[in-house]
């Protein structure tokens, strides 16, 4: 039985409870607690409550977007704020699906039977388009799929042709956008393919929607270039520099052409001597005004800009080049929208008034670069690569240098391999398994442990003056076990760093 001091005790409790209340949480203690969670836990946070999702809308938001990165057929998603890497199919995404745009936390994905879908990152919704082998309105096209393939193989058929359709043709002219209304869940998809067909996707839609007819390509030799979208409007780079905008806000897709700024006003640049367009893109401001980026090479320059950015002055009509877009805004290169973007560098360059891009975007950055990606500072003219880079390997001896993995001097290669069969040869008569240790040891490229001489060999056959400052050697066993072996130069001595872990 009760006390009267058990029941006041219990009354004290429930009075507490009620003044303290989680989800009444003071509104600065409470947004200080979700501008300290990690990406993926400050957008889950809105979800809690509606107390909690109105404080949450008046958070400084994370600013640093997620990387998404190719190792061969599979996908990583690389957190830059966390140093973090997840594969694709920890997240809910399928192995045979492929990256063709994001918007905001959703991926637009394709399937190896060119099935589209988006889906959110963070909550696992997936949202599956119609399949492209049903009726296509508005154009004389149609998918047909080839059976026997396992991955995507096909044709789009027309009366008077037909275009093949395969992953790599996909893959490698990615030239789709994907804009998603967070709030109410509007969607829109726009894919070229091949330059010559467009085909649009929006939520409420039964079909996909294609444009081949409407503008009589076939007799104005009429080609997409680039595509971009902001809310419902999709606007479109085509031959000859014209931007046509596409409004979506109605059951059908309507053409704008009387409040089309640029209907009669086609981009132009005539490049100087040496220069080369590589890629022309088209993207939108958060002001809506439409920016068309220009990656460039010189033959004889390294000083030039690597992208030029245009805008026209809507006053006079003409196209003028810029050298920001913005106090807070950044633009991925190729993804149709400037995004916000914190004015102080997040980390490899991430900040407001640069571009960032991909390997493919700029063969010059990739000539000399590790990284297959980076970042280009608008302010410095310069850029920047990532410190992230993935590429899988086959088993075996590989080298790593600042020229990036395996370099392809015949030189070193050669003794490089011959170094390999001296060492194999010391072990092939042993009983005992080959420590690994030792073989790692010995193949970093100079052993200052070996040699107190102030000139050395390394296994190159190159004399050295204490050129290398440190070497590494890396070790992976087929049961994950990974061990780390360093020696570096520190204050004339040299010292060593050893230790091992398991890939989970």
């Amino acid at each position: 039985m009760d006390t009267p001091n058990d029941l006041m005790r219990e009354e004290i409790r429930l009075k507490v409870s009620e003044n303290h209340d989680w989800s009444k949480l003071c509104p600065d203690l409470l947004r200080s607690i979700l501008e300290s969670l990690s990406s993926t836990d400050f957008y889950r946070a809105k979800t809690v409550c509606s107390d909690w999702y109105s404080i949450w809308k008046t958070c400084v938001k994370p600013l640093c977007p997620w990387r998404i990165i190719y190792v061969k057929d599979s996908l990583m998603l690389f957190k830059p704020g966390e140093d973090k890497i997840y594969k694709g199919t920890n997240v809910g995404l399928s192995n045979d699906s492929y990256y063709m745009a994001s918007s905001g936390n959703w991926l637009l994905m394709v399937d190896s039977h060119l099935g589209f879908y988006i889906f959110n990152l963070l909550t696992s919704k997936r949202i599956d388009l119609s399949s492209m082998e049903s009726s296509i309105r508005g154009g004389n096209v149609r998918f047909e799929r080839n059976h026997e393939h396992g991955f995507i193989k096909g044709h789009f058929v027309e009366p008077s042709r037909k275009a093949d359709v395969s992953k790599a043709a996909i893959i490698r002219g990615r030239t789709v956008v994907l804009w998603i209304d967070e709030r109410t869940g509007d969607f829109l998809v726009a894919w070229i393919f091949n330059y010559r067909y467009l085909f649009s996707y929006k939520k409420g839609d039964d079909s996909w929607w294609n444009w081949n007819n409407h503008w009589n390509m076939e007799n104005l030799n009429f080609i997409f270039w680039d595509l971009a979208c902001r809310y419902n409007k999709l606007y479109l780079y085509t031959t000859n520099g014209h931007i046509k905008v596409v409004d979506f806000s109605g059951n059908d897709p309507i053409e704008v052409i009387e409040k089309n700024p640029y209907w009669e006003h086609p981009f132009r640049y005539l490049t100087k001597q040496e220069e080369s367009i590589l890629h022309s893109r088209i993207a939108i401001q958060k002001s809506g005004d439409v920016l068309i980026i220009l990656s460039i090479v010189s033959i004889s320059s390294t000083e030039i800009p690597l992208f030029y950015i245009f805008k026209m002055n809507l006053a006079s009509k003409i196209w003028e080049r810029v050298e920001s877009i913005g106090d807070d805004e950044m633009l991925i290169f190729g993804h149709g929208v400037t995004i916000r973007a914190p004015v102080q560098d997040v980390g490899d360059g991430i900040k407001s008034g640069s571009i960032y891009f991909v390997k493919e975007d700029l063969w010059t950055i990739d000539f000399h670069a590790v990284s297959n990606c980076g970042v280009f500072d608008l302010a410095t003219r310069s850029a920047k690569d990532s410190h992230v880079h993935m590429e899988e390997v086959d088993f075996g001896v590989h080298t790593l240098t600042s020229f990036g993995l395996d370099i392809q001097f015949p030189e070193y290669l050669h003794r490089l391999k011959t170094f390999s069969c001296e060492m194999m040869s010391d072990y092939k008569d042993k009983e005992e398994v080959t420590p690994m240790k030792e073989l790692a040891k010995r193949f970093t490229m100079y052993d200052p442990f070996e040699t107190d001489k102030e000139d050395s060999e390394d296994i190159f056959g190159k004399t050295r003056r204490y050129e290398i400052t440190s070497t590494i050697a890396l070790a992976v066993k087929r049961n994950k076990e990974v061990m780390f072996h360093e020696r570096f130069r520190e204050n004339g001595k040299w010292n060593r760093n050893d230790f091992t872990f398991n890939i989970a």
